[in-house]
Order: structure tokens, then C-alpha cells, then sequence
């Protein structure tokens, strides 16, 4: 006898009804790592979201020109902090060497 799957509700499409109910899907009760990733997208879409909802309130409190250079300060200290170890190691690698050497 075939076993069919249950109906999934026609509003969701495949990817995510797999995801967001492994009932569905009963392929996906012994991955618990795609529940997990499902689980940190959307922990993360959450932070996304509520931050940019709080760098927006700032629209109307101050300058549009502050506004943009408040964003491209803090993006640039995010690049900074993100990059800044990765590099030092490149930096570091290279110390010592000389760079008319390398032509």
C-alpha cells in the first residue's frame, strides 16, 4: 500500500513547510540540524528586524545627512570589528618581508 503525505496548507511552499513542520516531512525527525538552522534564521531575521526598527525611529529625531552618516559609521565599525582580526593575522604574516621584494 502507498503511503501518502498529509496535505500541507496551499498558502506555504515546499521549502518551508518542510522546515517549519517536520510533521509534513516525516524525513526530517532524525535531521534535528535543519530544525536548528530554521531555528537560527529566523532568530537572526528577528534581531535584523528589531534593530533596523530602532536605528529607524531615528529618521524623524535628527538630520537626514546625521541619519545616513550615523549609518555609515556604525556599518564601518561593524566592518572594522568583523574584519579586524582576520587582518591582523594577514598583517602579520607579511611583517618582516620586503614589499620590493615581492615585484
Amino acid at each position: 500500500m502507498v503511503q501518502l503525505r498529509k496535505p500541507r496548507p496551499l498558502w506555504l511552499p515546499d521549502g518551508i513547510s518542510g522546515a517549519l513542520f517536520p510533521a509534513y516531512l516525516p524525513e526530517f525527525e532524525n535531521q534535528p540540524e535543519i530544525v536548528i538552522k530554521v531555528g537560527l534564521w529566523f532568530l537572526s531575521s528577528f534581531f535584523g528586524n528589531y534593530f533596523s526598527g530602532l536605528l529607524g525611529t531615528f529618521w524623524e529625531l535628527m538630520p537626514h545627512e546625521a541619519f545616513f552618516l550615523m549609518l555609515v559609521g556604525l556599518g564601518g565599525g561593524v566592518a572594522i570589528r568583523l574584519l579586524g582580526r582576520p587582518l591582523e593575522r594577514i598583517v602579520a604574516g607579511h611583517e618582516g618581508t620586503d614589499p620590493a621584494s615581492r615585484i
